[in-house]
């Protein structure tokens, strides 16, 4: 019997980060951040222990993938708090 493997389709987050989104809507960076996570436990689910043994590629891929949606979510939520303090001063 073959074992077929679920295969997901993501509707990928915007390409790169644009600072003006930042500067102009908040709540947009929220649910960018939503998503991410979103995906990123998905791909997590999806690294099980017969996946790290039998399909090295593919679980190189999905930890590739993940740590550049955290990276891209640390740096949203970074610039999202600097827009929140600076609005708190009034600047």
């Amino acid at each position: 019997m073959m074992h077929t493997k679920n295969t997901r389709i993501y509707s990928l987050p915007r390409k790169g980060i644009d600072a003006s989104h930042l500067a102009s809507d908040l709540s947009g960076l929220s649910d960018d951040i939503e998503l991410r996570f979103s995906i990123l436990k998905d791909l997590l689910d999806q690294l099980d222990a017969s996946t790290l043994e039998t399909d090295s590629l593919r679980a190189t891929i999905i930890k590739m993938t993940a740590q550049d949606l955290l990276d891209e979510t640390v740096i949203i939520h970074r610039r999202s708090k600097s827009i929140t303090n600076a609005s708190a001063l009034g600047l």
